[in-house]
């Protein structure tokens, strides 16, 4: 009978993981991606330079398979996308926290 009762009651929202646990998981995640975000601006030069290769295999490339090119480098675009995702979805997150603690 007990455990008939335990499965009636109403389980918290927060279940999977406790509200600070998960804002502290949020802002380890958010400052991840800032710091990825910030290494792959800083290493961008690099991968524009490295996109067509050195030496006399060189090859030269610009418009729209330039730009293809130094995305897929070192898989620069799509890490560097993700991290602004993560980045923005993470404060989006901590800020409704926010405003739903200080309601």
């Amino acid at each position: 009978m007990m455990l008939n009762s335990a499965m009636n009651e109403k389980q918290d929202p927060s279940f999977p993981l406790p509200p600070v646990l998960m804002s502290l998981l949020v802002k380890f995640m958010r400052s991840v991606a800032d710091a990825l975000l910030i290494l792959f601006i800083l290493l961008s030069p690099f991968v524009w330079i490295l996109r067509d290769g050195f030496g006399p295999d060189a090859m030269e490339s610009n418009g729209i398979l330039a730009f293809k090119r130094a995305f897929l480098t070192f898989y620069w675009g799509p890490i560097t996308l993700t991290s602004i995702i993560v980045s923005i979805l993470g404060r989006l997150y901590l800020r409704s926290s926010a405003n739903k603690t200080a309601a």
